[in-house]
């Protein structure tokens, strides 16, 4: 069976293609990075995460008219106890393309680390995530979440693919950020969580 990620983030074509592969070896995977020809990115216009990863599936089937599986992902960030304006939800990105004109991980860092300071150093945040598989006759969709800590100290480096692994402290206790930890605790964190979440996406397309 043949799936397309859809995606031409490196980080999150590195982390489904082995979630995918640990589910069944045998599967073959490509992404948009391996298309000989490049495609306007669809319109996330969707009510949620959900429903934006469902837009991009069904888009990037019908312009690469894949004769398999697509794969695609949504990612918010819910904040909670702060001010509605200042909760980005599904437009993670577009407070930042707002104040600097870009989405530079700098900025996506400096952005929301200042963000944290306002209120008072840290805010406890919700990942928020979308997942379906499309075929040409059949969509599945699922989310997962995940809690951790947006705090105002950077750790540098910051990570081009997950740049606010450099402001999310995941370990309250031990104060480790995302960027700080090593494979095994990445998988214990958040890893053994998604990877049930792909696999029941994936059975009803394996019967």
């Amino acid at each position: 069976m043949k799936i397309l990620i859809a995606t031409t983030n490196q980080a999150k074509i590195e982390r489904y293609s082995a979630y995918f592969k640990a589910i069944d070896p045998s599967l073959k995977l490509q992404t948009l990075l391996d298309l000989d020809f490049e495609m306007v990115e669809p319109v996330e216009n969707g009510q949620d995460e959900l429903e934006n990863s469902q837009i991009k599936a069904k888009y990037y089937l019908q312009q690469t008219q894949f004769d398999g599986l697509v794969f695609a992902e949504d990612t918010g960030m819910n904040l909670l106890n702060v001010d509605l304006v200042d909760n980005p939800k599904k437009d993670l990105k577009k407070p930042v393309l707002e104040r600097f004109g870009n989405i530079e991980p700098e900025n996506i860092v400096k952005f929301y680390a200042e963000l944290a300071q306002k209120y008072g150093g840290k805010i406890t945040q919700e990942w928020i995530y979308g997942f379906t598989l499309a075929s040409a006759d059949f969509i599945q969709s699922t989310t997962a979440k995940s809690t951790s800590f947006l705090v105002s100290k950077i750790k540098k480096p910051i990570d081009l693919g997950h740049p606010l692994g450099a402001i999310c402290l995941v370990d309250e206790i031990n104060s480790k950020y995302w960027n700080e930890l090593i494979h095994q605790e990445k998988f214990d964190f958040f890893d053994s969580k998604i990877i049930p979440k792909i696999q029941n996406l994936l059975t009803p397309f394996l019967k």
